[in-house]
This record gives structure tokens, sequence and C-alpha cells, in this order.
């Protein structure tokens, strides 16, 4: 994956974090040529949220930034103890910055929560939801609901680096299908298992703009979870 920008300008895109979310990232770095990691998610309702950093080789520290990078909470834990930090947010725009402690060298992983009132992706290419950029060590989790109101649910993601990915529907309740296109909106692949099966793609990508289809099979209603993973 392409490093985390060094300013909010450049910040890393984890997406719309609204409803229940789960994004992670493993392997990370900062240090004395890398000082700043920053990463920036939005919110279309209020949420709460939480980050936490950890797997630390040395000191690092994590700070939560509103839309004008200002500062709203700081973690500053000494050595390798985890960094976290749980606040209940508004709608809007936010960044996390990851920061050595005196320009210490350390990998990182780093994972974002959130549950709260989500909003219902999209039914068409042009209005899907935005589930951020993805790279080598990265995996989202989103929960969602399809059914005889609300047929189809569009997902937009981009791939800033190749290989191979698997897209995900599970937790089901009946059942529901998965489609994968490119950002042309060209078909790349379906999972049409039936009943409450999982529903999975696993593919080769490269970097491009990419849109998941999740659609309710005959009208049923069922929530479920769609994930994106590099594998």
């Amino acid at each position: 994956m392409r490093d985390p920008g060094n300013s909010v300008q450049t910040a890393y895109n984890l997406g719309n974090a609204s409803g229940g979310y789960n994004f992670n990232f493993t392997n990370e770095f900062v240090g004395s040529s890398d000082p700043n990691d920053y990463y920036r998610f939005t919110l279309s309702n209020s949420s709460n949220f939480s980050v936490t950093l950890s797997g630390l080789g040395a000191d690092a520290d994590l700070q939560l930034l509103d839309g004008f990078g200002n500062v709203i909470q700081s973690s500053i834990r000494s050595g390798t103890a985890n960094d976290s930090i749980s606040s209940n947010l508004s709608a809007g725009t936010y960044y996390a910055r990851v920061y050595p402690f005196g320009g210490s060298n350390t990998s990182y992983n780093i994972g974002f929560t959130g549950s709260g009132a989500g909003i219902d992706p999209g039914n068409t290419f042009g209005t899907a939801f935005d589930l951020g950029e993805f790279g080598s060590n990265i995996s989202r989790f989103q929960n969602d609901f399809v059914g005889s109101s609300d047929q189809f649910d569009y997902y937009q993601f981009s791939v800033s680096e190749g290989g191979n990915y698997k897209v995900q529907i599970n937790n089901l309740a009946a059942d529901a299908d998965l489609t994968l296109y490119r950002g042309n909106q060209s078909f790349l692949g379906s999972s049409i298992n039936s009943g409450t099966t999982p529903d999975s793609i696993t593919t080769s990508l490269t970097p491009d703009i990419y849109y998941a289809r999740v659609s309710s099979f005959a009208g049923n209603n069922t929530n479920y979870t769609v994930s994106v993973a590099a594998v």
C-alpha cells in the first residue's frame, strides 16, 4: 500500500465510517524518516468511534483531529503500550495522526471501529457508499441491509496497490448475492450462492476504482456484513 500521507492534505482515505464499521491496517511504520502518518475518514451521522494503535516496537503516539486539523483528543502512553482514543463524534470529516516519540522507528498496527446510525448505501453507481482505499495488509468490514424496500446496495472502493483481493458478504439471514465491477462499470465477477451461504469474489485487482453491488434475492430481507481485504 502507499504510505499514509504526512499531512492532512495527503491523508490516507478510510472512506465513510458511518454505521457498523471496522477498518484494520497492519505493519505500518513511523520514524525519523517518516515522522507522521495521517488517516482521513468521514461520518454522515454521529458515531461512537474508536481508534487503537498496537503492535509497537518503540514508543509512538496517537491523535484525533477535526476537519480543520485541530486536536480533539490524544493518547501518549509511554513505551510500547497500546494507545487508544474513543469519542462520540458528530457528522463531519476527521483525521487520525500517528507519530513517533523522539523520532523512534517503529512498525505498528492501527484499527478503526465505529457504531451508530448508518446511511443507506446508494442504489446506483453514482451514489455508491465510499469504503475507502485498499492496499496490502488492509481489511474493512461494514454492516448493512437489503430487502424488498432496498434491493441493491452499491459500494465504491479504490485500490492503490495491485494484488489479490477478496470481497465478501456474510452473516446473512436470507439469500443475497454479490457482483464486482471495474471503475468503468464493466462486469468483473459475481457470486450467487443460495440461501445464507456467504458469497465471495477473490481476484487480482490493479490500481483503480471498483464497485461492489449487494443485491437481495427475490426481495428477501436480510442484514449482512460486506468486507474487502487484501489476501
